[in-house]
């Protein structure tokens, strides 16, 4: 069953498994990640990626626009580069220039990444260190980013971007190619068809994960 919000496309808890709460159906493929225990200390209530083999494959790109990404992360390693979440052409390596979007991290910041026909949107955000903190990237008539629950930063886009040339799947945890893995642990990763508000976030942040 569904959540009964209809803007929510996709939500994966990693609960045990990654399946798709939001009622939309897209399960996700686990491939060597660990169960471990979530934000919240639930026992198996995150998953654990090794940075070098472990992924999440969803077989729907997810990506529309407007948008909102959500997602609590804890980082392994401070001096790393590697994808949260990423989707692109079937050539895209994590690296920009074919049509892609990517949350990653970039060492000691996040990073954001959107390059959709001739719009390209590029910023980083935020400090990251060894604890878990709850990310949202918005996509909208501005792109703002926040970090448990204050806005990190934002600004304009500079046209429409048009996902219907993104054709590959979603994938959590790793670009297409076997580069960039993620080295950290995820829970409660979510995905609307909307803009959220300041309020909406924030109230996401004070729920903790699911």
């Amino acid at each position: 069953g569904g959540t009964g919000d209809a803007s929510l496309i996709g939500w994966w808890k990693f609960n045990g498994d990654a399946s798709d709460s939001s009622g939309t159906g897209y399960n996700g493929g686990l491939s060597e990640v660990t169960s471990v225990t979530g934000k919240n200390a639930q026992a198996n209530g995150a998953y654990s990626f090794n940075g070098t083999s472990s992924s999440i494959s969803v077989s729907n790109k997810e990506m529309t626009y407007p948008m909102t990404l959500s997602v609590w992360y804890k980082s392994n390693n401070i001096s790393y580069r590697g994808h949260i979440l990423h989707t692109a052409e079937t050539i895209g390596d994590g690296w920009g220039g074919e049509f892609e979007t990517h949350l990653s991290q970039d060492n000691t910041t996040y990073g954001f990444y959107m390059k959709s026909g001739t719009c390209t949107t590029n910023f980083i955000f935020g400090t990251i260190d060894l604890a878990w903190h709850h990310i949202v990237v918005v996509i909208g008539t501005t792109y703002r980013a926040y970090v448990d629950g204050v806005q990190a930063t934002s600004g304009s886009l500079s046209c429409t971007p048009n996902f219907t040339l993104t054709a590959d799947q979603l994938r959590i945890g790793r670009p297409v190619s076997s580069t960039r893995y993620l080295n950290g642990t995820l829970d409660d990763l979510r995905i609307y068809n909307k803009e959220l508000t300041l309020g909406e976030v924030q109230a996401m942040f004070s729920a903790n994960a699911q």
